[in-house]
């Protein structure tokens, strides 16, 4: 029995992406367009905002795998602008990746910090001190020659994380290229 089926579009919408980024993260460009094919057949004529972001990102990130820049950028940008349009809820964001965050982190993988550094900058204004926007914007600001900027979103994540645990605090780290002292560290 498909459980997915059942939750109306949303379920089979969402299962198929997630499988399908997690196949496109993997390298598994066949399983990741086996996802997309049954996201978008679920889809269907749907006008459902969220579902069309979330088939949108997928058909970007399964574009990338295939080399396809340009219609990987062309449909992370449709989504985003979807997005856009959406009113703001409270609660974490739905779809799950925000999907200027995904255009950005796409435009930063393609070395284009400055563009990226705008999608980042897009997805804080729509949730504020979300930590993997920062991350991304600190990045971004960094490579596009914005030290302020950047300081200023690893301020905010230090901030946030200054009881996370070892690991955590590491990927902080990087970001700086320094070690981040805790005294809180010993009992």
């Amino acid at each position: 029995t498909d459980t997915a089926g059942s939750l109306g579009p949303r379920g089979p919408v969402a299962v198929h992406v997630g499988q399908g980024l997690a196949a496109a993260k993997q390298g598994n460009r066949s399983a990741a367009r086996s996802a997309l094919e049954k996201a978008q057949s679920a889809l269907g004529e749907s006008d459902d905002k969220d579902l069309r972001i979330q088939v949108r990102e997928l058909e970007g990130i399964v574009a990338m795998n295939e080399d396809n820049t340009d219609e990987a950028l062309t449909h992370l940008k449709e989504a985003a602008a979807i997005e856009a349009e959406k009113p703001l809820d409270f609660g974490p964001p739905f779809p799950p990746k925000p999907a200027h965050e995904l255009y950005g982190e796409v435009l930063l993988a393609l070395d284009r910090p400055a563009d990226a550094l705008t999608q980042f900058e897009e997805t804080l204004d729509r949730y504020p001190d979300r930590a993997l926007a920062l991350m991304g914007a600190a990045k971004a600001a960094t490579r596009a020659g914005k030290p302020d900027l950047a300081s200023e979103a690893r301020t905010t994540l230090t901030d946030q994380w200054t009881n996370a645990d070892a690991s955590v605090r590491t990927q902080l780290q990087s970001l700086s290229g320094t070690a981040t002292s805790s005294t809180s560290d010993s009992k």
